[in-house]
């Protein structure tokens, strides 16, 4: 058998799939990646953000009876000294719980003036107590006629209180004193 040689003159195979076609199996492709990988996590999601709101469920109770508390202590306060205990006086001004947690004792000093009139032996923190959900705590300037006390509840309608911060419910003599 001789052998031929090439001359350049084959003919062109035809693709397997027009370009049209390849371009409805990628799309068909990455959609069903999408419908997978969507049908993975947001059940995931769905079960974390269930969870939060169960986690949630009578914590506005607990916060509202923490600020109760933390109240009856600054009035007790007042009555004894004429004047509010006055918050931290380092800018920005504010005593926050969110730095705090409860020690073997299960006490807590986040209002440090408070404390040291011995007023209340346990400053109750946020059931939370995270970036969102946590106590806050500001007076004027000493000797303080005016302070306010607010925290986050997870019902918005609880916290249609009058005051200035639409996010937050607030207690006090004054609820412009925080931002």
């Amino acid at each position: 058998m001789p052998i031929q040689e090439h001359t350049g003159d084959a003919t062109p195979r035809k693709p397997l799939l027009a370009p049209a076609t390849k371009r409805r199996v990628l799309l068909g492709t990455a959609l069903l990646t999408c419908i997978l990988f969507g049908g993975l996590v947001v059940p995931q999601w769905y079960q974390s953000y269930k969870y939060r709101k169960e986690e949630l469920v009578g914590y506005d109770d607990r916060g509202l009876k923490h600020l109760a508390q933390i109240e009856a202590a600054i009035t007790t306060f007042y009555t004894k000294n004429g004047y509010y205990p006055p918050s931290s006086l380092i800018s920005p001004y504010i005593d926050d719980s969110r730095n705090f947690t409860r020690s073997s004792q299960n006490t807590t000093v986040w209002i440090p003036s408070l404390a040291t009139a011995g007023s209340v032996i346990l400053q109750p923190i946020d059931p939370v107590n995270d970036d969102i959900y946590y106590y806050r705590y500001m007076t004027d300037k000493p000797p303080a006629k005016k302070y306010e006390l607010d925290c986050q509840l997870s019902d918005k309608n609880l916290q249609q209180d009058n005051g200035n911060n639409p996010d937050r419910y607030e207690t006090g003599t004054d609820l412009t004193l925080l931002p």
